[in-house]
């Protein structure tokens, strides 16, 4: 997967914890990514609430797992982690956060634990674990 690079969101693999059009359905996103190649892209993975709306459920769960990947050359970073949309936590609108949600992110060795920016204090009422091998 390469050469993702629109912006300010190209991502080579995008996982969302809120599905379109369906904001007060919890979700439950279980994603495994193995064995490819991630090269060249604006991003190479986000994690992120997806399509969070406003007095809405904000919940949606996260299981994402990396194995045997190549991760390299990602523009802006190669991980961006966010519990809210990804437009909001790169700045360019608002968005509400996901609360009672939970993230759990295995990164098997694939990427080094650096994410740009911390959750913000609104956001800390979701939970979230990480393995970082």
């Amino acid at each position: 997967m390469r050469d993702h690079l629109a912006q300010p969101i190209g991502a080579a693999v995008r996982v969302g914890a809120v599905g379109l059009g369906a904001p007060d359905v919890p979700a439950d996103s279980r994603v495994d990514v193995r064995g490819n190649t991630l090269l060249n892209n604006t991003f190479a993975l986000f994690v992120e609430a997806a399509f969070p709306v406003q007095n809405t459920a904000l919940k949606g769960d996260v299981h994402h797992r990396l194995e045997n990947n190549v991760i390299a050359q990602s523009c802006e970073a190669d991980l961006l982690l966010s519990f809210t949309r990804h437009t909001a936590a790169l700045g360019l609108n608002v968005r509400p956060y996901l609360r009672n949600s939970v993230y759990e992110l295995d990164l098997g060795g694939n990427l080094p634990w650096a994410v740009s920016g911390t959750p913000t204090q609104e956001a800390l009422v979701t939970r979230w674990s990480l393995i970082a091998r």
